[in-house]
Parts: C-alpha cells; structure tokens; sequence
C-alpha cells in the first residue's frame, strides 16, 4: 500500500500488486506536503496550514472516498512536516480491531509561518507552540531518541532545540554552509549528532 499526495490536495491510496486507485481523502484545500501513517491513522499536512486526521484502513462506500475524524487549525501557512509521539504505554494490540487515542497522544507540526506547534490528538488543542520569532519557515523538524528534544530547521540554515513539554527554547546552532531561501533542508539525528542537510 503506497498514499500519495497532489497540487490539489487530494490523497491517492494505491495498490502496489494491482496498480489501482483504493480510496481518495479529498478535504484539503491546498497542495499536500507531507504524510505519516501510524496506529491505524493517516495524518497529512498541506499548504492549506491544516493537518487532518484519517482513519486508516477504512471503510468506505461505492465513491471510494474517506472522511477525516480531526482537522488541527492554527498554522498561518503551510504544514511542511509531522511528527507523531504516541502515548508510550500503547501496546500492538490495542490497534488490532479499531483506533485508539489517549490524552498522551501528540501530534507535532512545523510550518512556512515560521512555528512548529505539538497538539493533543484526543483533544485538538495546541500544547505548545515553538516560535523563534526569526521571520524564517520551519522546513524540517526531528525528535531526538528520548521524546525530550524537538529540533527544528529553519530557512535560514539554523537549527533550534526546544524543550518538547515546556515549549522551551535550548539552544540556537547556525550551519554557514547552507543556502538561504533553499526550503529543503532537512534534520537527522546520527549517533546522538543533529546534521542539518542542505541539497
């Protein structure tokens, strides 16, 4: 199973054996960015500066069209990454026969508008919103291995650390090798090291 997501908003489902259109998520209003498929959901950002929720898999009628169940609102610009942070008590099992969603759940989005922001799935309420204030998109994000420390990647080539629960700022690191204005630029953690990739 292979999602892709279009100019116009419209997320495709697709069959990798057969090559078929399986089901269409058609809300968004602006050009799909990014997806993340976990614990039975589909969660997608757009340029439309919403991140919506979709139950995955699903049942769906002869339109082959699904309805998200959550829309989270309060981007100014585009979504331009997602990372989920289950709740670390969930077991496999508890995603066997139907989506399940406690208070510990939390989704995190970064944005053009220069903010990443961490919700509350269960609730859709923003926890905590990280603003450098610098005037630069967010355009990369990670988390590193203990869930403590958001890294967030901004269009001016610096990298800022935040505290994930207090909404914090760390520290400020600045890579002179990276261009401005790029918007691809991404955060990996190797070995315990934040690299800022610049392409």
């Amino acid at each position: 199973m292979v999602f892709t997501g279009d100019d116009s908003g419209t997320i495709g489902q697709w069959d990798l054996t057969s090559g078929t259109l399986q089901n269409i998520y058609d809300e968004h209003t602006g050009k799909i960015t990014c997806l993340i498929v976990a614990d039975r959901i589909l969660f997608s950002g757009s340029n439309d500066g919403t991140a919506k929720l979709w139950p995955y898999p699903t049942e769906y009628d002869e339109s082959n069209e699904s309805m998200s169940f959550k829309t989270l609102e309060g981007h100014k610009l585009g979504i331009s990454a997602l990372i989920y942070m289950p709740d670390d008590n969930k077991t496999k099992s508890d995603f066997d026969d139907e989506i399940v969603i406690t208070e510990n759940d939390v989704l995190v989005t970064s944005s053009q508008d220069g903010t990443a922001k961490s919700w509350s799935i269960a609730t859709g309420e923003v926890l905590k919103t990280f603003d450098a204030g610098v005037g630069s998109g967010v355009y990369s994000m990670t988390v590193d291995p203990d869930g403590i420390i958001l890294y967030t990647g901004y269009n001016d080539g610096s990298i800022r650390a935040w505290n994930i629960r207090e909404g914090r700022l760390l520290k400020v690191s600045f890579s002179t090798g990276c261009p401005r204005a790029n918007g691809q630029n991404k955060i990996y953690i190797i070995e315990s090291t934040v690299y800022l990739y610049c392409p």
